[in-house]
């Protein structure tokens, strides 16, 4: 029986490893919907938008909800997030991108799925609580 040595060839998988542990420990993440930094009050009332998005989402003594937040984020449609953000992880694996990036792009898709998803429901009056839907890369509560 050969006494031979066993030769560890890695093809990416620890510089992965590296850049995911690193990302976990800046506690960023996509925050999507109503982000406080993007809430108003709405004019001549007590309620903010986010207020009003909450009472939608989940409805009311008085009204059924309107899913309309949670609906925009399927399975399928935070695949497809994910799916527009590759190229940025294949130039993170080739050292050419950082998780910032990845995470911008997580955002833009993330606010646009959200906005378009207000857009479609029947919740637009003035118009504010479609304004001030978004997303933000913030800080893991």
């Amino acid at each position: 029986m050969s006494k031979g040595k066993v030769k560890i060839k890695d093809k990416g998988w620890l510089k992965i490893k590296k850049k995911y542990l690193e990302a976990a420990k800046s506690n960023k993440v996509v925050k999507a919907g109503q982000p406080e930094e993007v809430v108003k009050k709405y004019p001549g009332r007590e309620v903010t938008t986010a207020d009003v998005a909450f009472f939608h989402e989940y409805g009311t003594v008085k009204h059924r909800e309107r899913a309309w937040l949670r609906n925009a984020f399927t399975p399928k449609s935070v695949r497809n997030l994910f799916k527009r953000a590759l190229p940025e992880i294949k130039r993170l694996y080739k050292g050419g991108a950082d998780i910032d990036q990845i995470l911008e792009t997580l955002r833009t898709g993330a606010a646009y799925d959200a906005k378009w998803a207000v857009r479609d429901s029947p919740l637009i009056d003035t118009g504010l609580l479609r304004d001030t839907t978004g997303a933000v890369v913030g800080k893991k509560e």
